[in-house]
């Protein structure tokens, strides 16, 4: 919701399955069909959350034009994942830092921003 207040942009947020009360939305914000959506996930793990939002988006009519997450595992899943969806996923800058049973791999974390204004 930042990034969008930030840039002047509407917001939606997607569930992961519609709501069991109320509307039974999936998809809250205002959108219509046709828009121009770029996708942003706190988190990546086995990119099934994100597929599962760029689904309910296309099924609303609703152009995904990429996606970004903030931070990534960088399971190998997940790249299976999005390469059989043929989406395309970026990151901001990549680290490296260790994880599990010793093994080394890449993490991403956000830049910050030095000048806010």
């Amino acid at each position: 919701m930042l990034v969008a207040d930030r840039l002047g942009l509407p917001f939606v947020y997607v569930r992961p399955e519609p709501k069991k009360h109320g509307r039974g939305n999936q998809i809250e914000g205002s959108f219509n069909p046709e828009d121009k959506v770029v996708v942003i996930e706190d988190l990546i793990s086995t990119g099934m959350s994100s597929i599962g939002a760029v689904r309910a988006l296309k099924a609303h009519q609703v152009e995904v034009l990429g996606m970004v997450a903030i931070f990534s595992y960088l399971f190998d899943i997940a790249q299976e994942n999005f390469s059989q969806e043929k989406y395309n996923l970026r990151y901001p800058q990549p680290i490296r830092c260790p994880l599990g049973r010793g093994q080394r791999q890449r993490l991403y974390i956000p830049t910050r921003d030095r000048n806010p204004g």
